[in-house]
């Protein structure tokens, strides 16, 4: 005679939806279990589980509210830049970005093994630069996989399906067009108004080219402007050290191993120092690129005599390395390099080591990041979208509902956009419940757990325990037991001899045989 539940008014016929169903499936969308997984907890917990048949349903009907909902508040995000450029006396129409993409799986992987690129799923974010949140502010979902079981190719052409078709790639085009994705996200910007002027991107991403396009053809007024990852110029930077031929053989080691272990560290080291040089100027003189550059023409050659041991220099113009009033040199508080560690005094030395340096703290590199840019927060976007759709787990028809979960997510923490994307969804939570209190505590928590993550105190401790990770590996060395094809070992053939090194041979047993 009555529902021990409440019920969601249903938009469409049907029957009407019970409002812990749809609940439940805005929960599932912020963590990796599906409806599967959710039916494993119910049955091992000694509860009778729904069906799956009725869960997906319900997924169904939830993503495509938060896709809904989430494209809402990205066009609140836009808005909310232009009253802040407003408010600062900027050109309300011109931002920043940062901006990155993510695929389900590599899409080098299987180049040239399998008939098609492996990734079928790709996410395309932009992220302002204009604040410290970095919100994101355009996105772009591709997808090759269709949820419908119909065949979606036939021999001769692609057909389109009837209904719903979560596919908006064909199987025969590249998923790796970063090009194409950024000019969709450029374009979205510029429906509301935004033009891009200033693109912080990885070396090998190729967005600068969509918005420069855009620009050459009249479609934007706004010049574009290239800046890169300073994070990937590091990364580039360790590369660049190891490969150096010469710079193997100075490194004070005996055996030629701990030579290449030394080697690896001091990129380590150098690359972190040079980074470290950059922030401090770009804190000192107020991010002016010109004071900047000239304060660190000088750190330059004071870098290469703090690695031969002498640091007159560095209490000069170096703003990470002084030995004034007792302080610890770069070397002493490093942690990848030992305490005594010191290169030879040579001019050989010397000039690999201003090669090493002149990579990134050159004139060529300090133009590339000038602004001290990078795509962090996309990277960190990136891992979110992640623990919501694993690379192990092909959601095809949930897909794109999951993504925006996982960018309402970062945009406005884990408790409150569970609060929000539930009202949206008409089940929305009892202000002051338990539920409400248990959510406020972990957005708390989220926010706390950011800010100490960007303390002084935080990057101390890890610094530290960094070095003395390294102390216990030099002193009990790793033994490498891992051996790949170890119990199916071939044997090993002959090389083939070339036919001159054959009839020489023939040649001299028939002169053998003569005498």
């Amino acid at each position: 005679m009555f529902n021990l539940y409440n019920e969601v008014v249903a938009k469409k016929r049907g029957r009407r939806t019970a409002a812990i169903n749809l609940s439940i499936q805005v929960a599932l969308n912020h963590i990796a279990i599906s409806t599967t997984g959710l039916q494993k907890l119910f049955l091992g917990s000694n509860i009778p589980a729904p069906s799956t048949s009725s869960m997906q349903h319900s997924a169904n009907v939830v993503s495509e509210i938060i896709e809904e909902y989430n494209q809402k508040d990205l066009a609140q995000k836009r808005k909310l830049l232009k009253e802040i450029n407003i408010l600062r006396g900027d050109n309300p129409n011109i931002i920043n970005i940062q901006a990155d993409g993510m695929y389900n799986n590599p899409i080098y992987s299987g180049m040239g093994k399998t008939p098609f690129q492996p990734a079928t799923q790709c996410t395309y974010n932009m992220l302002e630069n204009n604040t410290y949140k970095h919100s994101i502010v355009s996105t772009r979902q591709v997808s090759k996989l269709c949820s419908n079981k119909s065949e979606h190719k036939t021999k001769t052409k692609v057909k389109s399906h009837m209904g719903h078709c979560s596919a908006n790639n064909e199987m025969h085009d590249s998923i790796g067009s970063e090009e194409r994705w950024a000019k969709d996200c450029l374009l979205d910007l510029k429906n509301d108004g935004l033009e891009v002027q200033e693109i912080t991107t990885d070396p090998d991403s190729s967005a600068f080219r969509a918005a420069e396009s855009l620009f050459n053809a009249g479609t934007t007024n706004t010049q574009p402007i290239h800046f890169l990852d300073t994070r990937h110029v590091s990364a580039n930077h360790r590369n660049f050290i190891k490969k150096m031929s010469g710079l193997k053989e100075i490194m004070p080691a005996r055996l030629v191993s701990e030579k290449d272990k030394a080697l690896k560290r001091f990129a380590l080291d150098m690359a972190a120092r040079c980074q470290a040089e950059y922030n401090a100027a770009f804190e000192r003189f107020n991010m002016d690129s010109v004071r900047i550059k000239v304060h660190l023409s000088y750190a330059c050659h004071a870098i290469v005599s703090c690695y031969q041991g002498d640091h007159n220099g560095c209490t000069k113009y170096s703003l990470v390395c002084s030995n004034r009033n007792s302080l610890k040199t770069w070397t002493e508080k490093s942690a990848y390099l030992k305490k005594n560690f010191k290169l030879n005094k040579s001019e050989n030395t010397a000039a690999l080591l201003r090669e090493c340096v002149k990579y990134r703290l050159g004139p060529t590199m300090l133009n590339r990041t000038c602004k001290n840019t990078n795509t962090q927060k996309a990277e960190a976007t990136n891992r979110a979208i992640r623990a919501t759709v694993p690379s192990n787990v092909t959601f095809t028809r949930n897909y794109k509902g999951r993504v925006h979960t996982a960018i309402h997510n970062v945009n406005n923490g884990p408790g409150e956009s569970i609060v929000k994307l539930c009202k949206a969804a008409g089940v929305p939570i009892e202000p002051g419940s338990r539920a409400a209190r248990g959510l406020k505590n972990i957005q708390r928590h989220n926010e706390k757990h950011k800010l100490y993550k960007q303390s002084k105190r935080y990057t101390d401790q890890r610094c530290s325990k960094k070095h003395e990770l390294y102390e216990i590996y030099d002193e009990y060395q790793e033994e490498k037991d891992y051996e790949k094809n170890k119990l199916l070992q071939t044997k090993r053939l002959a090389a083939k001899q070339p036919q001159e090194y054959l009839f020489a041979k023939k040649l001299r047993s028939r002169h053998v045989k003569n005498k």
